[in-house]
């Protein structure tokens, strides 16, 4: 008798176990809140305090307000087409995008730069795994909205 309540109440226990409950899964605006809570300490060009702004779902950074001879050069990142991402140094972070969604400018008079990486730096050593699993997180759900609309697009490819 006494083992076979063991037994119930072993797989009750046991039921009750879930590996991750989904209301701990951050979504999309939760995790870009948190980027854009630590944007300060996220930078360009290695740790020389090129500060970078998330705005809509993308990243956009500047070289400061420099001007030489009517130059401003900048860079943005769409966020929505992370591929992967990878650790690419001791305190970069090179994001990998599913084409050519990052965008460089330089002069005025020169075309659009397009790109399918660009690297960020975060050389707060607390911070790094934190803002690099937070951008992990974006790919995946990144990944997960296009297969969304690849199906709801009716196409067969």
């Amino acid at each position: 008798m006494k083992n076979t309540l063991l037994i119930i109440a072993l797989f009750i226990g046991l039921g009750n176990l879930n590996a991750q409950d989904a209301s701990n899964v951050a979504t999309w605006e939760e995790t870009i809140g948190f980027l854009k809570k630590y944007e300060s300490k996220i930078t360009a060009y290695g740790c020389d305090k090129v500060y970078l702004h998330i705005v809509n779902g993308k990243i956009q950074y500047g070289i400061g307000n420099r001007k030489v001879l009517g130059e401003r050069y900048y860079h943005i990142v769409d966020l929505s087409k992370l591929m992967s991402v990878k650790e690419d140094g001791e305190n970069s972070i090179g994001l990998y995008m599913s084409g050519n969604y990052s965008i460089s400018k330089g002069n005025f008079d020169e075309p659009l730069e397009l790109h399918d990486f660009n690297r960020i730096y975060v050389c707060d050593k607390e911070l790094n795994p934190r803002i690099f699993k937070a951008f992990q997180h974006l790919t995946y759900l990144a990944t997960e909205k296009r297969i969304a609309e690849a199906k709801s697009s009716g196409d067969k490819f």
